[in-house]
């Protein structure tokens, strides 16, 4: 009907515009032609994700309800238990169903949702209502090693879901996740100490130091970092000598990855090794073919497989990378592109992990196909991304998919520049650096700075090309290289920031190379045009 209006103001204003809104039709999201409405709008996001609400609903009235019933049962019946044996029983009945209740809710609910693209507000409102009552139990039951354990598992949990580094969806609060994972740190140390043979615990503890050495790392803690990563590799190792199981061998092979990625990013080695990030990036992979030959239908290994490969990839270029060494990692990157593929379509995209993966792989193929000159190529890989970024951001209180929009832009805006297409590399680039900026209120990590470097820095390159395209029309080139100049020290002072904390690789110190240059330029050109 809006279409056949016979206000011309009151139709459609272009093609464009009917066939976006027969897109969102399509897709079940709210059209233009109805208007702004709340209800409709409403109604509209209900049926989309009817599933999710029915169960987070159920999940946290059941929650609340029920623990909160049997808490104060369990209360009522702690405080008589001085007036009859009876009641104490009754107590004692109590305090096991709730501490049930919230395992269940912790360990398996939990669990069952994480990977649901659009699960994270449901999964915070589960772990930290069930962490209160865990917390309660403490209080009461004193010094019990396996609620203690359940207590530390519960604060890693609410960590991953405050700001998790490198991880699944999360909130941007990667201050707060430092906080909880150092009291789950805290809980399992001193159970460690007195009971070595609790393997459990240990590996949740390899496991924490493992966490909190990425987080501290895109904190720009760096030297912490290494020491906390070099910590959760000696304890995946002795663990795995004590029982060489797969799951232990996946978890150590998954800690050599990610401390191979801290390594080589950090630009230091503890103890003196003359080890770089490579070595133990090798180890990772060796560990996870033998497994996925030996399991070659568990995702999980194939998972840790990918972020293996990723990680393999982007240590092996060194500091100078060869032609060669630039190859060998486009052709791990587009392995674990494969397996991160074939994930995604096993599950049909539902599950968000596999998804992000995806979306990486995307943007690493991206940077190295650039950094071969293969522009076309670079923007076809970053493109591609895009349906995938578009579930991801479905899921509205995930901070990472915003870091991870920005990180993808910087290869596509790139490779655009390059290719001439200035006005499109502008768009990209203008876009991502105002979400950048509202996100650096929010969560400002040293990814955000770079990002928010690089994003300076391809508006100064558009600027630079815009005035030298300018031709005889004097005023505009000065008033191009003067926006140029601006970016350019704007970009300079987030890569400082980044650099005074970790040594960038070769492929991240282009940029930071060229907006130095190109300030240097920019000054040049604005002096000479003020002389004429």
């Amino acid at each position: 009907m809006r279409a056949l209006r016979k206000e011309p103001d009151k139709r459609y204003r272009s093609v464009d515009l009917l066939s976006e809104d027969i897109r969102r039709y399509l897709d079940r999201l709210p059209v233009m032609a109805r208007g702004d409405q709340f209800s409709y709008r409403a109604g509209k996001f209900v049926r989309r994700h009817k599933i999710e609400i029915v169960a987070a609903g159920v999940l946290a009235v059941t929650l609340l309800g029920g623990v909160f019933a049997s808490l104060r049962e369990a209360r009522i019946a702690e405080q008589q238990r001085v007036l009859a044996e009876q009641q104490s029983a009754r107590a004692e009945r109590h305090f096991a169903s709730v501490r049930k209740l919230a395992d269940t809710f912790v360990f398996q609910v939990h669990d069952a949702i994480k990977e649901l693209p659009g699960s994270t507000g449901a999964r915070e409102l589960l772990v930290t209502t069930a962490l209160e009552y865990l917390n309660t139990l403490a209080a009461e039951a004193g010094n019990d090693r396996e609620l203690q354990q359940d207590l530390a598992a519960a604060y890693e949990k609410v960590g991953d879901i405050q700001g998790q580094a490198y991880g699944q969806a999360n909130v941007g609060e990667p201050r707060l996740a430092l906080d909880s994972y150092a009291k789950a740190i805290a809980l399992l140390e001193p159970i460690v100490a007195a009971d070595p043979d609790n393997t459990v615990a240990r590996s949740s503890l390899a496991r924490g130091y493992l966490r909190r050495s990425r987080l501290l790392f895109v904190l720009g803690e760096s030297a912490q970092a290494v020491f906390a990563s070099q910590s959760a590799v000696a304890a995946f190792e002795a663990l795995a000598q004590a029982q060489p199981d797969s799951a232990t061998r996946a978890a150590l092979a998954d800690a050599y990855s990610s401390h191979a990625y801290t390594v080589d990013e950090a630009g230091q080695i503890p103890g003196g090794q003359n080890d770089t990030g490579v070595v133990y990036a090798r180890k990772a992979v060796t560990i996870l073919e033998d497994l996925a030959r030996e399991r070659p239908d568990d995702v999980d290994v194939a998972y840790k497989l990918a972020k293996a490969y990723s990680s393999l990839a982007i240590t092996v270029p060194g500091d100078v990378p060869s032609p060669d060494a630039l190859q060998e990692s486009l052709e791990f990157h587009r392995k674990a592109l494969a397996v991160d593929a074939h994930l995604v379509a096993a599950t049909s995209g539902t599950n968000s992990k596999y998804a992000r993966g995806l979306l990486l792989d995307r943007m690493n193929v991206a940077l190295i196909l650039n950094e071969i000159g293969d522009y076309r190529g670079a923007v076809e890989n970053a493109r591609a991304a895009q349906p995938v970024l578009a579930r991801l951001r479905a899921d509205v209180n995930n901070t990472q998919v915003r870091v991870d929009s920005a990180n993808l832009a910087w290869p596509l805006g790139r490779a655009l520049l390059a290719l001439g297409e200035v006005d499109e590399a502008a768009k990209v680039f203008g876009q991502h650096a105002t979400v950048l900026a509202e996100l650096a209120a929010e969560s400002d990590t040293l990814k955000v700075q770079y990002l928010r470097g690089t994003m300076a820095y391809g508006l100064a390159e558009v600027h630079s090309r815009l005035a030298s395209s300018a031709g005889s029309d004097s005023a505009a080139r000065l008033k191009h290289w003067r926006q140029a100049s601006s970016l350019y020290a704007e970009a300079i002072a987030h890569f400082d920031r980044v650099t005074a904390s970790v040594t960038l690789d070769h492929m991240d110190r282009h940029p930071v190379e060229g907006a130095n240059a190109g300030l240097t330029r920019s000054k040049a050109e604005i002096a000479k045009l003020q002389r004429t």
